[in-house]
């Protein structure tokens, strides 16, 4: 129970990385097969020329001279063919050099990423030819619709020049007639030229295309073959007597020549991108280091105080700023893309693992650096297998080792993390729980790759090494990132570096683990990434959760089929747009719209709105995924509309009255009502029911449909103000006048009764022990409880300090005595004296109980 929470964010990441997986297949198995062909327009018959006039022919013949002008300009003005025959030259070089690399693969066993960044790198040559070839698609489109006008115009001015020939018609028609013809016909013979002319070079943009795809088509049956050599057996068992030979064994080395002209030429290449980086880690170190000084100098003046755990995990993440800003360096690498090629891998991890460890020890605690040494030791014995060449055998006995060695520290961590004393919330917290599920997850697949070492599946091995020790060591680097990123937003929120937004400064700590959250989330994406970049056994996982996801389900729900993939991405959007909501309603009630001057209410009917608003385009936008037709929408919402008419005539009710509630606002967020013998202030105006808080605490939910049709009090619906009567008794005998006159002061006094409606004292009467007077104050409906004790108490003193009496209550007995005639004399010494005595005694019992009084 107390790991629920860290347990659904694991949950959650591992659903995010199957689903990134599946659709990664679901879109790998889509794009092979053939895209629909679009159906060919009718082809439109050519209009009938018309007969050129003698009155028109000067306008004819202007309009022609025009077109034959412009034909040029035209031409050089849409010409692209120079521009795509250099970037097809380009294209080709590129292919080139991939083909060259990928042959060079043969003779090793290559890098998952290597192919990776291979087919990425064809998939881009793909896209880039397939833009030069509509380029050219439009270039010719727009000769054909040239030379189409240009043959109607030969065609007419053929016809003209026939008529032209007869003796009617003067000569200087006639030849400028044959001058227009003559140029018309330069015109055609110039645009069959250009025609050609792209005719050819899309010939040509075509067969590069070819070329680009057959080498994908080689890097995809090298991924597959590559995936499927995992599961088979490339040496023989070690028990065997010839199982570390050399001779035939399996290669599992990358054969390093790196060189220093290779690496100039790696500079030269990517000389932009690496100054983007340069500029992006000089940037990140600045930034860490402000923030590094800014909370050791919050620290410094706390001195004594005890720690807070947000700045001691920051100040354990921003210890060593500039390594921290080099190692973000390194690890948006992959997101720059700067190049793939196995020697500048290698060279990547020989310079980030010591600043890995330099960042990450001060994260955990003293016990646990002597693991993180063993784990950069393993790392770089991995580096070390993967450059041996030469001797198969060899490798093979270091992968063997390196897999023991690793079982060995995934159980000492299990075991550490099991008896280490840490706080309870520490062991319940996310990096924790993420680290006892890694260290187990990691044995498993080192004892496999064990395993396969011993039984001579030595590509299956190679791929658990990497994953084991490669993969924890990318997981840790990832959490460092996460670390310092949490850091920054710490002290950037806590320290008032962000306090330019309400939002912010009013929500310090929902900010802080907001922003926290959306890191974890990146750092667990981008792992995922790396993660499955390194290694290629998710490949057959991948197709085939990808071939279950692009299969139709046949529900007949929409034409082209409903699939997995679809539902999932129906999901998808509908969880963004909720989240999206929520975001834009808190942004609107924290930031904006206390910036605006509204009327009481407004930003909440506005925010519940823009809230609902943003669900319902997210909820169409999710139904046009899954291609569902209108028609049969249609008839879904008519039947659901019956059956609303029938069992859900009280909830529509109340749905309906939310949205007058809200659009009327007869009552309104923080308005004091009373509902029978309820009363309290509203607390929210939800789409069914709203919440009321009553002053004792307890909220009680109210649909929104008694709210409308029963009789509400209101108490603040035309301004925020409640009148207060407070009674007051004065001994009789006192100036009636100066007492009204002392209410009036000691009401005009208080700084929150209002002075408008102004204060109003009263003399009510004559009672039975005093004389009754009312003070009448209006003031906040918040202040009911505190300010009318304080005007008593007020009030009292003023009372005192003008010797003015507050009485109490009093009675007056009359006591008769017994008529003479009634007792006998004898008795009447006797009777006398015990009527004197009862009376004595209820003298005193009057006495004592004024007293009392």
């Amino acid at each position: 129970m107390p790991r629920r929470l860290n347990r659904s964010w694991l949950w959650i990441a591992a659903f995010a990385l199957a689903g990134s997986v599946g659709l990664g297949g679901a879109l790998s198995v889509r794009a092979e097969d053939p895209p629909p062909k679009p159906e060919a327009p009718a082809p439109q018959e050519p209009e009938e020329p018309k007969e050129i006039s003698l009155v028109d022919f000067a306008i004819e013949a202007n309009a022609v001279d025009e077109r034959l002008s412009q034909i040029q300009a035209r031409i050089s003005l849409i010409d692209v063919v120079d521009e795509v025959t250099k970037e097809l030259d380009a294209i080709d070089t590129e292919v080139d050099e991939v083909r060259e690399s990928f042959e060079a693969l043969a003779d090793r066993r290559a890098m998952s990423s290597e192919l990776n960044v291979l087919s990425l790198r064809l998939q881009e040559l793909t896209a880039r030819t397939d833009r030069q070839i509509d380029r050219l698609s439009v270039y010719a489109t727009e000769l054909e619709e040239l030379a189409t006008r240009n043959d109607q115009d030969i065609e007419r001015w053929t016809r003209a020049l026939r008529q032209a020939r007869r003796p009617s018609v003067p000569v200087s028609v006639r030849n400028r007639t044959a001058s227009i013809l003559e140029g018309l016909r330069a015109g055609r013979k110039e645009l069959e030229q250009k025609s050609g002319e792209v005719l050819a070079l899309q010939s040509r943009a075509l067969d590069v295309r070819d070329g680009v795809l057959t080498s994908q088509q080689n890097v995809k049956i090298a991924q597959r073959e590559q995936v499927d050599s995992v599961f088979e057996r490339q040496d023989p068992p070690l028990w065997e007597p010839d199982a570390i030979s050399d001779k035939g064994a399996a290669r599992v080395g990358y054969e390093i020549g790196l060189s220093g002209t290779a690496v100039a030429s790696y500079l030269r290449e990517k000389r932009g991108v690496l100054l983007l980086q340069l500029f992006l880690v000089l940037t990140l170190g600045w930034l860490l280091v402000r923030a590094r000084a800014a909370l050791t100098a919050r620290i410094d003046k706390r001195q004594q105080a005890g720690g807070i755990p947000w700045e001691d995990r920051a100040m354990q993440a921003l210890r060593h700023p500039w390594a921290a800003a080099l190692l973000l360096g390194i690890a948006s690498a992959r997101i720059f893309d700067l190049g793939r090629m196995v020697e500048i891998i290698i060279l990547t991890w020989v310079v980030a693992l010591p600043l890995w460890f330099v960042v990450y020890k001060e994260m955990v605690p003293a016990k646990f650096r002597k693991a993180l040494v063993g784990l950069g030791l393993l790392g770089t014995l991995h580096i070390v297998v993967a450059l041996v060449s030469g001797r198969s055998g060899a490798e093979r006995i270091l992968l063997f080792v390196e897999l023991v060695v690793a079982c060995g520290g995934a159980l000492w961590l299990i075991r550490f993390l099991r008896e280490v004393d840490v706080p309870k919330r520490t062991r319940q917290g996310f990096w924790f729980s993420v680290t006892s599920l890694w260290a187990r997850l990691a044995l498993l697949i080192a004892s496999i790759g064990v395993g396969a070492t011993v039984v001579g599946y030595t590509y299956l091995a190679a791929e658990a090494a990497t994953a084991t020790i490669i993969g924890t060591i990318v997981a840790t680097a990832w959490m460092a990132v996460a670390r310092i990123g949490e850091a920054v937003v710490s002290t950037a929120v806590y320290m008032g570096r962000a306090d330019a937004f309400r939002m912010v400064r009013a929500n310090r700590d929902v900010t802080a683990q907001t922003l926290s959250r959306v890191i974890r989330l990146f750092a667990t994406a981008m792992f995922a990434w790396s993660f499955a970049d390194i290694t290629s056994v998710w490949r057959p996982l991948g197709r085939w959760l990808g071939r279950a996801l692009s299969a139709d389900l046949g529900l007949g729900l929409a034409t082209t089929g409903v699939t997995f993939e679809d539902f999932f991405a129906f999901f998808i959007i509908l969880w963004v747009s909720w989240v999206l909501a929520r975001f834009v309603s808190f942004v609107l009630r924290e930031e904006i719209f206390p910036r605006l001057r509204m009327e009481q209410g407004v930003p909440f009917a506005l925010t519940t709105f823009t809230r609902y608003a943003i669900i319902a385009i997210g909820f169409v936008a999710a139904i046009s995924i899954l291609g569902l037709p209108l028609d049969r929408v249609t008839i879904v919402l008519g039947a659901l509309g019956v059956g609303i008419g029938f069992g859900l005539q009280n909830l529509v009710n109340d749905v309906v009255s939310g949205f007058v509630l809200l659009t009327e606002r007869p009552i309104r967020l923080r308005d004091k009502v009373q509902i029978d013998d309820i009363l309290g202030n509203v607390s929210d105006i939800g789409i069914r029911a709203s919440t009321i808080r009553t002053f004792d605490g307890a909220e009680v939910i109210v649909p929104n449909g008694d709210l409308l049709s029963g009789r509400v009090v209101n108490w603040t619906l035309s301004a925020p103000q409640q009148r207060v009567i407070i009674p007051v008794g004065i001994a009789y005998g006192t100036d009636p006048a100066e007492v009204l006159g002392i209410l009036t002061k000691v009401a005009d006094a208080h700084e929150k009764v209002f002075k408008a409606p102004a204060p109003l004292a009263l003399f009510r009467g004559f009672g039975e022990s005093s004389l009754d007077f009312e003070l009448r104050v209006f003031m906040d409906p918040k202040d009911v409880l505190e300010v009318p004790s304080e005007l008593t108490v007020a009030i009292n003193e003023a009372l005192k300090e003008a010797g003015i009496e507050i009485p109490f209550p009093q009675r007056d007995l009359h006591l008769r005595g017994v008529p003479e005639g009634l007792i006998p004399a004898a008795a009447g010494t006797a009777a006398d004296t015990d009527t004197v005595a009862d009376t004595d005694a209820v003298t005193d019992a009057v006495t004592d109980t004024r007293a009392d009084a």
